[in-house]
C-alpha cells in the first residue's frame, strides 16, 4: 500500500486538470490517467509478489509443518525437508536450480508482456 501511496502521489496532476477540462468524469481519469500512471508501480509489486509466493517457506515450517498428510507443503518447504531431514543434498540442489528456472522464466514472461501494459 505504501508504494500504490508513492505512486499515487507521483501522478501529474496537469493530466488531472487536463482531463477536468476536456470533460472527462472520475471514472475516465481513473482508467486513463491513474492507471497507466501507477501500471510500472503494479509491475514491480507483480515481480516481488510472484517471486515472494513461490519462495514462501516460513509460514508453513512454523504453524503446519507440512499440515496433515503433506497438504500444506510448499515446493521450498519441500526442498528444505529433502535437504535437512532426509539428507538428499542432491536432489534438493536440483530441486533449487529447477525452481530458480522456474522463477526466471515467470519473470522473463512478465517483463515480456510488461511491454503492453506498462507505461512509463
Amino acid at each position: 500500500m505504501i508504494l500504490y501511496l508513492a505512486a499515487l502521489q507521483g501522478v501529474n496532476p496537469a493530466l488531472y486538470e487536463a482531463a477536468d477540462i476536456d470533460g472527462g468524469n472520475a471514472w475516465q481519469k481513473f482508467i486513463h490517467i491513474t492507471v497507466p500512471s501507477i501500471s510500472p508501480t503494479t509491475f514491480f509489486i507483480l515481480i516481488t509478489s510472484t517471486i515472494g509466493a513461490l519462495q514462501d517457506f516460513q509460514r508453513f515450517m512454523i504453524m503446519t509443518e507440512g499440515g496433515p498428510n503433506y497438504s500444506t507443503t510448499t515446493v521450498v518447504y519441500y526442498l528444505f525437508l529433502n535437504a535437512f531431514r532426509y539428507m538428499e543434498m542432491g536432489y534438493a540442489s536440483a530441486m533449487a536450480w529447477v525452481l530458480g528456472i522456474i522463477i526466471l522464466i515467470i519473470t522473463i514472461i512478465n517483463f515480456k508482456l510488461a511491454k503492453k501494459w506498462v507505461h512509463y
